[in-house]
């Protein structure tokens, strides 16, 4: 019998021992099966949180549809203010009635395309400059840009402003001799 108890008792322990193996076995499989459920559960709510976004997105498509087309109302409101071609050479007479009305004389200029800044390649606008030469006292000079910047159309900016004073009795009533370099932007389509 004693024989018969010790291959009872090594039966049990040897099924002890697999039941063992076996549960921890499944334990491990269990944990890793865990793992992988709680990877695919924080990768479902991310997903989750990007449809909602999506679907702000298209909910506020319209929005921003109307947000484009009123940037580009503005785009082409903006461009119309700028001269094109033809009208650069007319900014010299806009610029001289203007003058005339405030009692500013316009003694001649040009405008030059400057390539320095505006006609990079790929630009939308070309920038032109005139070296204008003036004769106007200072009131009637401060007068004429106060003009030029309500009631001017057109978008042009005045850079390297000199004044040279004709003689040393006073700047107020004097002719002076102004010059000034005129910007005025023109607008270039592009392809």
């Amino acid at each position: 019998m004693a024989a018969n108890d010790l291959t009872e008792r090594q039966k049990m322990l040897l099924t002890l021992a697999v039941g063992i193996v076996l549960n921890a076995g499944l334990g491990i499989w269990l944990y890793s099966v865990l793992s992988t459920y709680n990877a695919k559960e924080k990768s479902y709510a991310e997903l989750q949180k990007t449809r909602d976004k999506l679907k702000q997105d298209v909910e506020s498509e319209p929005r921003l549809a109307s947000e484009l087309e009123r940037k580009k109302k503005e785009l082409n409101e903006k461009q119309r203010k700028l001269p094109n071609a033809n009208d650069v050479a007319a900014l010299s007479v806009d610029m001289s009635t203007l003058a005339q009305e405030a009692g500013v004389t316009y003694r001649g200029g040009t405008f030059v395309k400057d390539i320095s800044q505006g006609g990079a390649p790929g630009a939308s606008y070309e920038r032109n400059v005139c070296n204008s030469k003036w004769s106007a006292d200072l009131y009637s000079w401060c007068k004429f840009i106060n003009k030029m910047e309500e009631d001017f159309k057109r978008f042009i900016s005045f850079e390297n402003l000199t004044i040279k004073p004709k003689s040393d009795s006073g700047l107020t009533g004097v002719q002076h001799e102004i010059s000034v370099d005129i910007v005025a932007y023109k607008y270039v389509p592009r392809p």
